[in-house]
């Protein structure tokens, strides 16, 4: 292949490297005026300077690369994220410039940026760490075959799909951890295998202490969940992390934590964003799209947990006192006094059943607390 075809068959901007070097040297090399976009002058260029290599200049070319440093690593974090390594691997041309890394190439929308993930080194010192894997756009270059490697001595090469038939789209999945890389880089650190400290861990959701309590406590006891997850439509990827239903990114982004809690990422699920969620909360936005009361009656008929409210009204006395009233009301009314001897005997009355009512209450709530404290006896 000849340097030139770059720009006159794909149109993209080159820029001029020397000989045994990986970057460009002449200042301002990241403007695009400054680059070599015209193919009779690429070609004239390397016909006086055949040992220079050459370079892709993204932001001007419309073009992004995503450069795998450590292959491994990568496809801890890829399968994580619900992204299948090998599919992608295949979905573009690829540079090979050293064996156990990649480079891809795509097409890129306006206003990508460039991003790294490092991990930790393994050694243990918190000075050292390594790259696993670049998201590359905008003004970077990336050296292009046939330039030779500076370290190997041998030439780099395209692999994989055809660049000639036209780069394909950024899929949807790294388009979606690119735009939003502050949101999802403490997830790629959090999923480095030997890192000491977790470095998203969010709070518990807070809850009054209520009768209700006691029904979300055994409810939350009773329920795996791993399996209201997948009864809800969410897929395991790997290491207890989910793919929502709601998702329109294709990055899997719940986190199952030890304690049973969880964790989405995605905007679209019906959970706080704020805070960790339980097992009831699955149960009460997805059965229930958010009634706490109806959950929780739910909950304690699905559990045979009997709830006792604080109060209770007593129907037979209400009734009897309306009655009451409701014949007193019927009578002839006097004027002047007798109206005012008819609404003191109204009052006596209401007063009579609340009394009437209050103890029964008081009686109610005595005998069941002293049968819980035998039952537990």
């Amino acid at each position: 292949m000849k340097i030139e075809e770059y720009c006159s068959r794909l149109g993209w901007y080159l820029v001029t490297i020397p000989a045994g070097s990986k970057g460009p040297t002449k200042f301002g090399w990241q403007q695009p005026e400054k680059a070599l976009s015209d193919p009779a002058i690429a070609r004239d260029y390397y016909e006086r300077n055949s040992t220079h290599n050459v370079g892709l200049l993204h932001g001007a070319s419309g073009t992004c690369a995503v450069d795998i440093d450590n292959v491994e690593n990568t496809k801890i974090i890829f399968e994580e994220l619900g992204i299948n390594f090998s599919d992608l691997m295949n979905s573009a041309p690829q540079i090979i410039g050293r064996e156990n890394r990649g480079k891809l190439i795509f097409k890129a929308p306006p206003d990508l940026v460039t991003h790294k993930i490092s991990w930790p080194s393994k050694c243990g010192d918190p000075r050292k760490t390594e790259v696993v894997f670049e998201l590359r756009a905008g003004s970077v270059q990336d050296v292009l075959p046939p330039s030779i490697h500076p370290d190997t001595g041998r030439p780099y090469e395209w692999a994989g799909m055809p660049i000639w038939d036209g780069l394909p789209e950024l899929p949807t999945q790294l388009l979606t951890l690119w735009k939003e890389w502050d949101r999802f880089r403490p997830q790629l650190m959090e999923m480095c295998p030997w890192k000491k400290k977790a470095e998203f861990q969010p709070t518990r959701k807070p809850r009054p202490k209520t009768d209700s309590t006691s029904v979300i406590d055994a409810y939350n006891e009773a329920h795996d969940m791993h399996t209201l997850l997948v009864q809800y439509g969410y897929k395991p990827t790997s290491r207890n992390r989910y793919l929502s239903p709601n998702s329109s990114s294709g990055l899997a982004g719940v986190k199952l934590f030890d304690d049973g809690r969880a964790y989405s990422h995605h905007a679209s699920d019906p959970f706080d964003s704020a805070h960790s969620f339980d097992a009831f909360e699955v149960f009460l936005q997805y059965e229930h799209q958010g009634n706490v009361s109806k959950a929780v009656k739910d909950a304690a008929q699905l559990l045979n947990v009997t709830q006792d409210p604080d109060y209770e009204y007593d129907k037979e006395a209400i009734e009897h006192g309306a009655k009451v009233a409701a014949q007193i009301l019927s009578k002839p009314k006097k004027k002047n006094r007798g109206h005012w001897m008819v609404c003191q005997k109204i009052c006596s009355v209401y007063r009579a059943s609340y009394k009437m009512w209050s103890t029964i209450t008081r009686s109610r709530q005595s005998n069941h607390s002293h049968n819980s404290q035998s039952k537990r006896h």
